[in-house]
């Protein structure tokens, strides 16, 4: 097997922010004065943003636009993400290895790329990576446009390209897609540990692990 590139998801993958996500659609429903589920978080998990948008004006009955619940969504998190959110465990050194032995790295995130790329240059990583996708224009990760889209613009093929991924719709959509396929532990996916190991190529509990290193210089 030979890897030409990667794709990296941004929330629970490379930063360490899905605890933002787990509270955030709760604060944006009580925002416009109405009372969230339990499991609010966990039913919106498979969704791009705009679908999340519409699934809490109906369920909710918000007495908003879309547009109006993304703005309020970008209004709580764009000050986490330019100024807190911490990368994830080992992250700096795989890019290194990746950007050190010039392999072509890219973002696809559910996020706003202006996000991504904010944290990236806070963070000191922006140089690692070509750019960045988001589920905004591409539409949610259980299509796997957006995974293809990153590889078209990279020169890679998907048997080819290694995608990082911690939650399982969507190293099951790029497993499905054809792609190489890297589950990246986090605390906030931990009770689908056993069936990402099975969807995906490898496993990490962290970025650096040593073994998968090793692995992946005898991968370029």
């Amino acid at each position: 097997m030979k890897i030409t590139g990667a794709i990296f998801d941004l929330d629970g993958t490379l930063v360490d922010s899905m605890k933002i996500w787990d509270v955030l659609p709760g604060k944006v429903v009580r925002s416009f004065r109405a009372e969230p589920t339990d499991d609010l978080a966990y039913q919106l998990a498979a969704m791009d943003k705009q679908e999340a948008a519409d699934y809490m004006i109906k369920t909710f009955l918000l007495p908003c636009t879309r547009e109006e619940v993304l703005n309020r969504v970008n209004e709580l998190v764009d000050e986490e993400y330019s100024s807190i959110v911490p990368l994830k465990k080992g992250a700096d050194v795989l890019l290194e290895f990746l950007h050190s032995n010039k392999i072509p790295c890219s973002i696809a995130t559910a996020s706003e790329v202006s996000q991504a790329e904010q944290a990236m240059k806070r963070l000191g990583q922006w140089e690692c990576f070509q750019f960045v996708l988001s589920c905004m224009q591409c539409g949610s990760k259980s299509s796997p446009q957006i995974y293809y889209q990153a590889a078209e613009r990279m020169g890679t093929v998907p048997e080819q390209t290694l995608v990082f991924e911690d939650a399982l719709h969507a190293a099951q959509t790029a497993k499905k897609a054809g792609f190489v396929v890297v589950g990246v532990f986090d605390p906030s996916s931990a009770a689908d540990e056993q069936k990402m190991r099975a969807v995906c190529d490898f496993y990490l509990p962290s970025l650096d692990d040593p073994v998968f290193l090793n692995q992946l210089e005898q991968m370029i």
